[in-house]
């Protein structure tokens, strides 16, 4: 093995230094200057010099990630390349961040009666573990929604989706090219979540499935640097008998940003990301309402794992406001603790729960809470009872 890294090696910096002595001899007036003006640093000059003129620079990067996967390397930047997919693994950047998180989840949980609803989604290394390599170094996602059920279960409601999506882990659940899942895990999660959250879901069969965009390449596509990976399908589920008026509001600390008619905008999509068109992408807040459901309110707090479950769960809410505490800020949270909702979600991928700091968030709409009023005396005073005495 340690032969064939080294082989691996020559032969790239062979056509690295092919590349280089071309990309000189093809502009030599411009290397020239490159290498004797003053301005700026000789070694960023090198590097802008060799972005812009060097020959071949994208299929480089593709002979080198290829050459590293021919070496037997099978993680690049935390992604393994299997099954025609990228499948991004689970890092912890501080391990501080999650019990923070749960500390401050525990606390709020405890201010709502009933108490909330939460389910953490676990990403696709875990679902899809028996496609990774077997000695592939994962963090214990399982491990960590078991204790942290068990932390939380006073103050929450929890609905385990890693049963459930694990139940059909050969299906397609997550996107091929973007650590999100698919809109038919979205489906699933729903389903799951019907019982908790007292909502009748529909039937798989009452949605008619609409390609909205195909070859679509998420984020992990552009770290990865190579092909090998078929771009995603987008896709909507409608309810074939229904046709809901929407409207879809995205706000920031500044205020509205966006206003769409449609759970779909693809015009969103076109400004931002691929995966945009799925509610216009991520914000601060966003606002759905429904102008045919039943009026109720219903709030969610949750990451951007929570986009593919909200096209589902307006069809049951007038109302549904989603707030992504790691990006709100303390006065949007003050002015939330001021709202009044029906029930409360808590939607989080494990990767957000652990990475992503809400505590401040929480603690900020913790405090602005007003606090429970007393009960109000009964006017007439309490009903008393005298027994008849025993003749």
């Amino acid at each position: 093995m340690e032969r064939k890294n080294q082989l691996v090696a020559l032969i790239f910096s062979l056509v690295l230094v092919i590349g280089l002595v071309g990309s000189f001899l093809g502009s030599p007036g411009e290397a020239f200057e490159t290498l004797t003006e003053r301005e700026g640093s000789y070694g960023s000059r090198v590097e802008a010099f060799l972005k812009k003129n060097l020959p071949f620079r994208e299929e480089l990067q593709k002979w080198k990630v290829s050459l590293k996967l021919i070496s037997g390397l099978k993680e690049i930047d935390s992604i393994f390349f299997t099954e025609n997919r990228l499948i991004e693994n689970l890092t912890v950047e501080d391990p501080a961040i999650g019990p923070k998180n749960i500390d401050a989840l525990r606390r709020f949980g405890s201010l709502t009666d009933p108490a909330p609803t939460l389910m953490f989604i676990p990403t696709a290394s875990c679902i899809h573990r028996p496609l990774l390599p077997k000695n592939a170094i994962l963090f214990d996602q399982a491990g960590f929604l078991e204790q942290s059920y068990h932390d939380l279960h006073r103050s929450f409601y929890t609905v385990d989706a890693y049963d459930i999506l694990s139940a059909c882990a050969d299906e397609n659940l997550f996107y091929r090219t973007e650590s999100l899942p698919s809109q038919l895990a979205g489906y699933k999660l729903y389903a799951a979540l019907g019982e908790r959250l007292s909502y009748t879901p529909l039937p798989l069969s009452d949605f008619a499935i609409t390609p909205l965009r195909y070859d679509c390449y998420g984020t992990l596509y552009a770290r990865w640097g190579n092909g090998g990976v078929r771009g995603d399908a987008i896709t909507a589920y409608l309810p074939a008998k229904r046709s809901p008026s929407y409207r879809v509001l995205h706000s920031d600390p500044g205020g509205v940003r966006a206003t769409y008619y449609t759970l779909y905008p693809l015009s969103a999509s076109m400004t931002g990301q691929d995966m945009d068109c799925i509610l216009g992408g991520l914000s601060p807040r966003i606002d759905i309402e429904n102008y045919a459901a039943f009026p109720r309110r219903l709030l969610v707090l949750g990451d951007r794992y929570a986009l593919p479950l909200l096209p589902f769960l307006s069809l049951h809410y007038s109302e549904i406001a989603f707030l992504s505490p790691a990006d709100c800020s303390d006065t949007m949270m003050e002015a939330l603790a001021a709202e009044s909702f029906d029930q409360v979600l808590v939607l989080s991928s494990v990767e957000g729960i652990l990475n992503e700091d809400w505590s401040a968030a929480l603690e900020a709409y913790r405090v602005a809470v007003p606090p429970a009023s007393p009960e109000e005396p009964d006017p007439d005073g309490p009903i008393v009872v005298i027994p008849t005495p025993a003749s």
